[in-house]
Order: structure tokens, then C-alpha cells, then sequence
């Protein structure tokens, strides 16, 4: 619960991030195997609404754009140095890049154990990776060494982040306008 508000997604609380008049920004929780239909219910003050019901799939990839729109150039960086690819800053093919994104599934530990809580940071002691196969491709190349895995940012707000080797072809480069198209939904 956050500001008096609360959200469940086939009966399970929802971690909040921001709960505010008008908006409402929380994580998708993972839900029971099998589940593709699942009631949403907001509940303020100590008022549910009615449920909408939404369609929950498994996996369902995107890669946050830098606008926060979800289209347009996504969030891809440089892997050493943090700085964003762009069409004027390209990413050259051998260089390892890193790829924001969300809905990639559970992650597991190295020796397979469970990933965090729901809304809870990963802890710094393992990598965390996802248990879906991840691949990426640029300019129709599939890049080699793609590996994902959870992130966290200052608040605890679990995320995925992509890297591999970027680029296909000698001389090919690829930048964030490469990887457009899907955005983090928050």
C-alpha cells in the first residue's frame, strides 16, 4: 500500500513505485503458471473497483525508449562505459552493449536458486539471469554472447539488462535507433 492505494493482479499485491491521484506505477508480478486471463483490481482508500480483467503472458519483451514513450530509440549503452549509443555515437560491431529492458520473465541464480521477492532488490552477492533463452539481432545480425539479468536501481525497482557483443558484419554498427520500437510499460 502506498498513499492509501493499492493494486492486485490475480489476487496478488502488486509492489507500488508511485501511487498518486491519476497514476499509479507498480510492478507486474509473477503469476500462477497457466494464468492468461487475470482480474486488476484498484482499491483507494479502502474502495476496490471493479476488476478489469487483462491478458497475462509469460514473457513479453520491451525495450525502454529514451523518450519514455515507448517508441523511438531505445535505451542502449555502451557495456564499459555507460554512454548512450546514438545514431551520431554508434555502437561498432565487437563492442558490448547494454540493453534496457523489462518483461523478460523469472530470473534464477547461478546454481538455480529463486530470484528475488517481487519489488525487491537483487542482492549484490550473485547474478541473476533470465531463464529464457534472450536473443538480439542488429541490422539482421544475431549478436553473439547475449546474456541478461536483473538490475536495480536506487528505489530497489527490479529491471532486466541485456548485453552482448554488438554488431554483425566488419564495419556494421548499430545504435539505440537500431533497438526502437518497444518501451518499458510502467
Amino acid at each position: 500500500m502506498l498513499n492509501g492505494m493499492s493494486v492486485t493482479l490475480c489476487g496478488v499485491p502488486m509492489p507500488l513505485l508511485y501511487a498518486a491521484d491519476g497514476q499509479i506505477n507498480a510492478i507486474v508480478p509473477q503469476v500462477p503458471q497457466g494464468s492468461a486471463q487475470c482480474p486488476l483490481v484498484v482499491t483507494v482508500g479502502g474502495q476496490a473497483s471493479a476488476s478489469v480483467q487483462l491478458t497475462i503472458m509469460a514473457l513479453q519483451p520491451g525495450i525502454c525508449s529514451v523518450n519514455f514513450s515507448g517508441s523511438g530509440p531505445g535505451v542502449v549503452t555502451n557495456a564499459l562505459t555507460g554512454k548512450l549509443n546514438s545514431a551520431s555515437d554508434p555502437a561498432r560491431a565487437g563492442e558490448f552493449l547494454s540493453v534496457y529492458a523489462t518483461g523478460l520473465g523469472p530470473v534464477q541464480g547461478p546454481d538455480g536458486e529463486a530470484g528475488p521477492a517481487e519489488g525487491l532488490a537483487a542482492p549484490l552477492s550473485a547474478v541473476f539471469r533470465t531463464k529464457a533463452v534472450v536473443t538480439a539481432t542488429i541490422g539482421g545480425s544475431r549478436c553473439a554472447g547475449f546474456v541478461c539479468w536483473t538490475n536495480t536501481d536506487a528505489r530497489g525497482a527490479v529491471s532486466g539488462e541485456c548485453a552482448g557483443a554488438g554488431g554483425g558484419g566488419a564495419g556494421e554498427r548499430g545504435s539505440a535507433e537500431d533497438f526502437g520500437g518497444w518501451g518499458c510499460v510502467s
